[in-house]
C-alpha cells in the first residue's frame, strides 16, 4: 500500500540542487564515511542534504516548551505522531492543539492504537472534543490484533507549517517532564529541526497518515518550499516493522564498519543480533574505543538478553556500563 502513495522526495531533491544548497565534499581521509554515506543513501533512497539547523533538546524540560511554542505559533498546518497522556503535561498539548484548531490551522494527529489507551480518558477523546482530527494507527480487536502485535507506530514526529520539525526518542508523558527526584525521571533526547531535512520528516508523517486513513495531504499548507537555515548536513531515516524492517540495521552496521576512533552507544535495549555483535567486535579490534551505556536494571524481559550477551561484546575490547539511577530511554549512537 505504501508503494502506491505519492512521494515528494524526488521533487524536493531536485529543488535542493537547483537552489544551490551546500553539497558535502569528502576528502581522501574521509573515504570510509563517503562509502557509508553512499550505503545509507541506497538503503533509504534519500540524499544527505545540507543547509539545516538542528538543536538538541534534553528531556521534556527542554523539548516540551519548544514544541508547545511551535504549536502556538502555527499558521497553516500541524502534523503530530506521538503516544501521549491527555492529563498532566499532555493536557498542555491538547489545549494548544485545540486553540490552533480554533485559529483555522489544519491539524492531523496520529496515535498508535495500543498507546492511545495508556491514559484515561483516552487522549484521542480529549482531542476530538477540541475538534482536532485524530486517527489511530492499526486499531485491532482481540484476537485479530495478536498476530500483528509488533505492527505499531512508535514514531515521534511533530511538523509545524511544513518547515519546523521535532523528533527524537520520547513520547509526551509526565515521566519525561518531572523534576521530582523520587519519580526517577526518564532520560532521553529530542531534536528541533529546520531546513531541507524537514521534508524527510513531513513525508514520513504524511505517508503514515495516508496509510492509516486513506486521506492524501497534498496542499501547499503541508509542502512549503524549504530554505536553508544552517550549515548542518542531515538525512531522515524511516524505519519500521513493515517493508522498511531491515533499513536501520544496515545503517547501524555501516556506521560501525566506518568507525575509526570510537563508537559510543546509549540504549535502553541492548539486544544486538549476531551481525551487529560482530561489527562491534571488529570495530574494537581496529583500535576504535567502543562503549555502551544501558540501564543497570533493564526494562521487562530485556534483562536476561542483555546480561547473557554482554560478555561476548566485551571480549574484544568493548566496555559496557550501567546507568545507576533513572530510566534510560534514549536509543542513540
Amino acid at each position: 500500500m505504501r508503494s502506491e502513495m505519492v512521494h515528494y522526495r524526488t521533487t524536493t531533491d531536485k529543488t535542493s540542487q537547483k537552489a544551490g544548497r551546500p553539497q558535502i565534499v569528502f576528502g581522501p581521509e574521509d573515504e570510509s564515511f563517503h562509502l557509508f554515506s553512499r550505503l545509507v543513501e541506497r538503503v533509504t533512497a534519500r540524499p544527505l542534504v545540507g543547509g539545516n539547523d538542528i538543536v538538541p533538546l534534553t528531556n521534556g524540560i527542554e523539548a516540551y516548551p519548544a514544541m508547545l511554542q511551535g504549536i502556538e505559533g502555527a499558521k497553516r498546518s500541524i502534523g503530530l505522531s506521538y503516544i501521549f497522556d491527555g492529563a498532566g503535561g499532555g493536557k498542555h498539548f491538547v489545549d494548544a492543539l485545540g486553540q490552533a484548531n480554533h485559529r483555522g490551522v489544519e491539524i492531523r494527529v496520529l496515535i498508535d492504537a495500543v498507546g492511545a489507551n495508556y491514559s484515561w480518558p483516552p487522549v484521542a477523546r480529549r482531542l476530538r472534543e477540541q475538534g482536532v482530527s485524530v486517527a489511530l494507527f492499526n486499531p485491532r480487536l482481540i484476537p485479530k490484533w495478536v498476530p500483528s502485535l509488533n505492527l505499531r507506530n512508535h514514531r515521534k514526529i511533530l511538523v509545524v507549517d511544513g518547515g519546523l520539525g521535532f523528533t527524537g526518542g520520547f513520547n509526551i508523558k509526565r515521566e519525561y517532564w518531572s523534576l521530582e527526584a523520587d519519580t526517577r525521571p526518564f532520560r532521553d533526547m529530542h531534536f528541533q529541526l529546520t531546513g531541507p531535512v524537514v521534508a524527510h520528516l513531513r513525508e514520513t508523517f504524511i505517508n503514515d497518515w495516508q496509510f492509516t486513513t486513506g486521506e492524501p495531504l497534498r496542499s501547499e499548507r503541508w509542502f512549503p518550499v524549504l530554505a536553508s537555515s544552517g550549515k548542518m548536513f542531515a538525512r531522515g531515516i524511516e524505519a519500521g516493522p513493515d517493508e522498511s524492517f531491515e533499513r536501520l540495521r544496515w545503517v547501524i552496521i555501516g556506521a560501525l564498519n566506518a568507525a575509526r576512533r570510537s563508537v559510543c552507544i546509549i540504549t535502553p535495549y541492548f539486544l544486538p543480533d549476531t551481525g551487529i555483535i560482530s561489527a562491534l567486535n571488529a570495530a574494537a579490534m581496529r583500535a576504535s574505543r567502543s562503549t555502551s551505556s544501558c540501564p543497570s536494571v533493564p526494562t521487562f524481559l530485556m534483562f536476561i538478553g542483555q546480561r547473557s550477551d554482554n560478555f561476548g561484546k566485551c571480549s574484544s575490547g568493548a566496555a559496557v556500563f550501567g546507568l545507576a539511577r533513572g530510566s534510560l530511554i534514549t536509543p542513540s549512537s
